[in-house]
């Protein structure tokens, strides 16, 4: 799904100013456990994005939609593949 966005939506997000964090953000103890330091993407399985603005993104389900309004705790986010990275033994 997040490359699904990537591929229709991405352009559109950057020019709109979306960060990466609002996008594919969690939190860097708690991971997604944090719903205030998730990005939107992180939530969207299996919904998808219908519309975007610059200050929010709707996302649809079975005709159900859930409007993003961006990050309430972006300070404590990081994409969650630096999360992914950060709690890898090496």
């Amino acid at each position: 799904m997040m490359f699904r966005f990537v591929e229709h939506w991405g352009e559109e997000a950057a020019a709109l100013g979306w960060s990466t964090d609002s996008l594919f953000g969690v939190h860097s103890l708690a991971g997604a456990l944090r719903a205030d330091s998730v990005g939107a993407l992180v939530t969207i399985y299996p919904r998808k994005v219908i519309a975007m603005d610059e200050r929010t993104i709707t996302l649809e389900r079975n005709g159900s939609r859930q409007v993003f309004r961006g990050l309430t705790n972006p300070a404590e986010s990081l994409p969650i593949w630096e999360f992914w990275r950060s709690t890898r033994k090496v």
